[in-house]
C-alpha cells in the first residue's frame, strides 16, 4: 500500500508544472485574467468538476466555481478552496530574473503569485 509520502512523491512533478503553468500567466490587477480562467477550467474538468463562471462587466475577467464530488459520501461536508487570479505589477528592479517564469532556487519557488 502506498504511504502518504508515495502519493506526495508521484504528485509532485505534476504540481510543480500546474505552479509553473500558472506563474506564467501575466494577470496584472485590472488585465484580462480570461486564458488563465480556461486553463483551470480545463484541467478542473479533467478530474470531473462541474464548473461554471460569472463574469466582470468588461467580459475580461471571470471567476471560475468548480465542484468535484468525492468518493465517499460525506453528508453535506467538504473542503472549499478560494483564490485570486491577479497579481500586482512586477517591479523590474525587484527582480533578478523574469517575474512570470517559475525559478527554483534553494528548493523554493519564485515567481509572481506563487506564494499566495
Amino acid at each position: 500500500m502506498a504511504t502518504q509520502k508515495d502519493i506526495i512523491d508521484q504528485a509532485f512533478p505534476e504540481t510543480l508544472k500546474i505552479l509553473s503553468d500558472l506563474i506564467n500567466f501575466q494577470t496584472v490587477s485590472g488585465t484580462s485574467n480570461l486564458k488563465l480562467i480556461e486553463y483551470c477550467e480545463k484541467r478542473l474538468d479533467k478530474l470531473g468538476a462541474i464548473s461554471f463562471k460569472t463574469f466582470h462587466d468588461s467580459k475580461q475577467q471571470a471567476n471560475l466555481f468548480s465542484t468535484i464530488n468525492g468518493k465517499e459520501n460525506l453528508n453535506g461536508g467538504g473542503i472549499i478552496l478560494s483564490g485570486h487570479t491577479d497579481v500586482v505589477p512586477a517591479s523590474p528592479k525587484e527582480w533578478s530574473s523574469n517575474p512570470y517564469v517559475a525559478k527554483e532556487k534553494d528548493s523554493k519557488i519564485y515567481g509572481r503569485g506563487s506564494c499566495d
